[in-house]
């Protein structure tokens, strides 16, 4: 997560540990913070707003040791280089297998998943939607994504 993020932006990274992420505990998988880097295939390290890991638990590891599904909420300062290095140093990255960007200030998931084939990309934009975890029995609903991050009416 970026410092000094907005308090939209927080609820919204928050909102992916919640719910969603409590589901893990019935997998050989768990939920990573902000404070787990990733090292990408790329030779990149970097911090993101929440991820999935998929490999074995170091207790003094820094950086996830199977990253697997990415999310990361966008801002207006970090939305380019997100899109334009990190996604596809992500999609680089053998074990990762999906990749959720969240824009903060409107109900936009865009989100990424590997194939044989390669990516394929799709949106949702409706609260009613919900996004499958790859390889995972969960589905994250889009409104509970976004609950408490837009000014009640």
């Amino acid at each position: 997560m970026m410092a000094g993020g907005t308090n939209q932006h927080n609820t919204i990274a928050a909102n992916i540990v919640v719910d969603p992420m409590r589901h893990l505990r019935r997998t050989r998988c768990r939920h990573c913070s902000s404070d787990t880097k990733i090292q990408t295939a790329c030779g990149q390290s970097y911090d993101t707003d929440a991820q999935v890991d998929c490999g074995p638990f170091g207790p003094d590891a820094t950086a996830s040791s199977k990253p697997t599904i990415v999310f990361e909420v966008l801002s207006a300062t970090t939305r380019d280089p997100d899109l334009g290095i990190r996604l596809p140093a992500d999609q680089a990255t053998p074990s990762i297998s999906q990749i959720v960007y969240l824009a903060p200030n409107l109900t936009h998931v865009m989100i990424w998943t590997r194939t044989a084939d390669g990516w394929t990309e799709s949106v949702r934009v409706r609260a009613e939607e919900s996004i499958a975890l790859d390889g995972l029995a969960i589905k994250m609903s889009v409104a509970a994504l976004y609950e408490g991050a837009f000014a009640a009416p």
